[in-house]
């Protein structure tokens, strides 16, 4: 069981057993962002949706406890089967956990959700209440925008795509498929939509997985990406035209997996795709917080 996970069931158990899900999710957030829990792996992303800060991978992890046997759920709150013989956690998050709950354990959910969108404005954008809303989502300027998830978890990821004003993606993997949650094609294509975030998958403009095994050294990757530009790319004109034109409509990131830009193909279409479009190719780096 995930370090995550098993704060989780901790806060749930300080509540009583039982708790409001949005009063969960808001605790968790806040042990994040106020830095009770700063080990990552004790720790969730988060991204703007219809009542503040919300993370896909916690409702996830939620659902995967029920199918342990660990918690109970039904729409608006979850509970623990059992309050006995509770995962053991780290010592830090112990502490983290303590502190998060001195601080914030007394509030019921209506009070955390008015202070956490007073405090944290960004999270607001997508609120399902207009009223509730401080400020807007941005949109990005025209241009080629190449993204890569390699080193961000799925909430952090989304949240990354909504702070650059992206309004679709292109997925240039030539085979979809990730173990990490949420990178999955259908998954993928669901949550984007979600936060009306278009999904376009174009697996022509991708590498093969067999072609991209056994690599080791950056000679290795040259070679590959050398190959790409010169057979691949010419023989795909009709894709790159229509990325081109994707790419024209509405701010569009190329997707694949690796965090460096040199050492994914990406770079390479985006550099096709700008020449063509004349727009500047921008690779979707750090992104500060708010």
């Amino acid at each position: 069981m995930f370090q995550r996970q098993k704060v989780l069931l901790h806060l749930i158990d300080r509540a009583g057993g039982r708790m409001d899900k949005l009063r969960l999710m808001k605790l968790a957030f806040l042990a994040r962002r106020e830095g009770h829990l700063s080990a990552q792996t004790a720790t969730y992303g988060f991204v703007p949706y219809h009542h503040g800060p919300f993370s896909f991978t916690l409702y996830r992890d939620i659902a995967k406890l029920a199918e342990e046997q660990e918690l109970v759920e039904d729409k608006a709150t979850v509970g623990l089967r059992s309050r006995e013989d509770l995962p053991t956690l780290e010592a830090a998050n112990r502490v983290g956990v303590d502190a998060l709950w001195d601080r914030y354990g007394s509030w019921d959910t209506d009070r955390l959700i008015t202070y956490v969108y007073g405090r944290y404005p960004w999270y607001t954008v997508n609120a399902k209440d207009p009223s509730k809303r401080d400020g807007s989502r941005p949109v990005a300027d025209p241009g080629v925008y190449t993204v890569g998830y390699e080193k961000l978890s799925f909430d952090d990821f989304l949240d990354r795509l909504l702070r650059c004003g992206i309004r679709r993606v292109i997925d240039v993997r030539a085979n979809p498929v990730a173990r990490r949650y949420g990178f999955h094609r259908s998954t993928l294509d669901r949550n984007l939509k979600s936060l009306d975030i278009d999904y376009v998958h174009v697996p022509e403009l991708g590498i093969p997985g067999e072609e991209r095994a056994n690599l080791t050294t950056v000679a290795d990757y040259s070679r590959l990406f050398a190959r790409y530009e010169s057979d691949t790319l010419p023989k795909q004109k009709p894709a790159i035209a229509r990325v081109a034109a994707l790419q024209r409509e509405k701010p569009t990131a190329l997707l694949c997996m690796e965090a460096d830009p040199e050492q994914c193909h990406r770079s390479r279409l985006g550099r096709v795709v700008a020449a063509e479009t004349g727009l500047a190719m921008q690779d979707l780096g750090y992104v500060a917080t708010a």
